[in-house]
């Protein structure tokens, strides 16, 4: 009983101590005296000191102009292919003939003609392309008042450049000044220009291989002009290159110089195969089609080559396709350019 007494009394002392510190800390901390005070009282602005968004409004401005910017310019540093007229005349002493601009419009229908796709140069038509066809035309007759050239091929570097749809065109501007013209497919490989709506089921493979050499009837008369023939290919021969190094070959050009005032001769694009440089002996004019945003421009001094070696006779190059607009390429004339839509010599 006494232990149990005297755990008691230990235990009571000792929470009256511990009560009395207790106190005495309140009072202590009741007691102490601030070592501040306050000299003014706080004033400042509600704007956040950060971030700042004047700082990023400039950084994201720059960002959007420079990114861009920096894309394109990437971009043209990166393209090889030529970019434009200046990158022809800079790079080349052949002559240059003109500059075709390119179609914008997609054609709403797709016609079962496909002629009718191709040509732009008509009498009624007053729209850049066929303006460009028309300045071209202009520039030949001065070159063939220096040579006398009536007889003219159309080639290139590349499969697409429009060498088809150029011979077309310039073949009928040529038919609409009253000069009696035809043109011939000698493309005996492809035979585009012959897919183009014309009838007849004979014609150059024909005559080259003795099967029937009467002109008059493997021509297509008065085609899409009274004044323009055509002479499509016919069947596709399996020795085209045998073909034109035949005798018959030459005669054939020589019978059709002496009909017609301009002999239009489609052929394939060089340095793929031989056609070309064969067709090159009979020709007396050479147009070199080069197609924008499709021959790299490291071909360029090839094409000088070929112009200096004398392989393709009084050679001219003709930029088809090109991206610069009608109002820049044609002054005053700006309103023409916005009525042709035409397919743009995808073949050929």
């Amino acid at each position: 009983m006494i232990p149990i007494q005297r755990r008691l009394v230990t235990q009571e002392n000792l929470y009256l101590y511990l009560l009395k510190k207790r106190v005495e800390n309140e009072l202590a901390g009741a007691a102490t005296i601030s070592n501040f005070r306050i000299v003014d009282e706080a004033d400042g602005s509600i704007i956040p000191v950060a971030p700042k968004s004047g700082i990023i409004v400039l950084a994201a401005l720059i960002a959007g102009l420079l990114i861009p910017f920096s894309i394109f310019w990437l971009r043209d540093l990166l393209n090889t292919s030529v970019r434009g007229p200046k990158d022809i005349t800079d790079s080349l002493t052949v002559p240059f003939l003109g500059t075709v601009p390119l179609n914008t419009q997609k054609r709403k229908k797709k016609s079962k003609d496909a002629v009718s796709g191709s040509l732009v140069v008509r009498d009624s038509s007053r729209d850049a392309a066929s303006e460009a066809f028309r300045v071209i035309r202009s520039n030949m007759d001065f070159m063939s008042a220096k040579n006398s050239s009536t007889t003219v091929m159309c080639t290139s570097f590349n499969i697409g450049s429009g060498k088809s749809f150029v011979s077309l065109n310039l073949a009928m501007s040529f038919a609409l000044a009253d000069k009696k013209v035809i043109l011939v497919d000698l493309d005996l490989r492809k035979a585009t220009l012959s897919s183009w709506s014309v009838p007849n089921k004979t014609g150059v493979s024909a005559y080259l291989s003795g099967i029937n050499t009467n002109l008059d009837e493997l021509t297509v008369k008065e085609w899409l002009n009274p004044n323009l023939d055509v002479l499509p290919v016919g069947k596709l021969p399996p020795n085209p290159a045998e073909l034109l190094l035949s005798p018959r070959f030459k005669e054939l050009i020589s019978t059709l110089q002496q009909q017609y005032d301009y002999v239009f001769l489609d052929t394939t694009p060089v340095n793929i195969v031989a056609d070309a440089s064969i067709v090159a002996d009979v020709a007396g004019m050479t147009i070199f089609v080069v197609r924008e945003g499709l021959l790299d421009r490291r071909l360029l001094p090839e094409l000088e080559q070929i112009y200096r070696s004398g392989k393709f006779p009084n050679m001219a190059v003709l930029l088809n396709g090109s991206s610069m607009s009608s109002g820049k390429y044609y002054g005053g004339y700006g309103r023409y350019g916005h009525s042709y839509g035409y397919g743009y010599g995808e073949k050929g």
